[in-house]
């Protein structure tokens, strides 16, 4: 089976998002405070697009480094938002 360019550039992608996508949060917040949504915008434009998270991605990805003590999150009052930092 010979594979298009289009195909091995989605491989590659999916690949991507799923083994670098919790480099990608820590590197986004070394950038400043952000909350899910904020951060899966500032992500894709870190990385061009390469890895572009969905929210089903990116919070268990944000829970698994607060778990590990790598990141602390926080939740403001009012709007009801979990501010994660380094």
């Amino acid at each position: 089976m010979v594979l298009k360019s289009e195909d091995i550039a989605f491989l590659w992608k999916r690949q991507m998002q799923k083994g670098y996508l919790k480099l990608a949060v820590l590197f986004a917040l070394t950038r400043g405070s952000s909350h899910g949504y904020r951060m899966m915008k500032r992500i894709k434009e870190l990385t061009l697009g390469a890895i572009t998270p969905t929210a089903g991605g990116l919070y268990p990805a944000l829970k698994e480094l607060e778990d590990r003590g790598l990141i602390k999150g926080e939740w403001r009052t009012g709007k009801r938002k979990k501010v994660y930092n380094i």
